[in-house]
């Protein structure tokens, strides 16, 4: 099983605007923290629009 990291699954989530559980099984715990913040963020302030989502640095 491949590792993935927040930046790549962030950058999946807005090109295609889903994620699978497979995928976030692949990430470690903190960067499953990062990729569930910016979901949070962009459902809270974006309204949806996965154009929206930032990038964590």
């Amino acid at each position: 099983m491949a590792k993935l990291n927040s930046d790549e699954l962030i950058q999946m989530i807005q090109d295609s605007g889903a994620v699978s559980l497979s995928d976030l099984k692949k990430l470690s715990l903190k960067d499953l923290e990062k990729v569930l913040d910016a979901l949070r963020f962009w459902c809270v302030y974006s309204d949806g629009d996965k154009k929206k989502i930032k990038k964590n640095k």
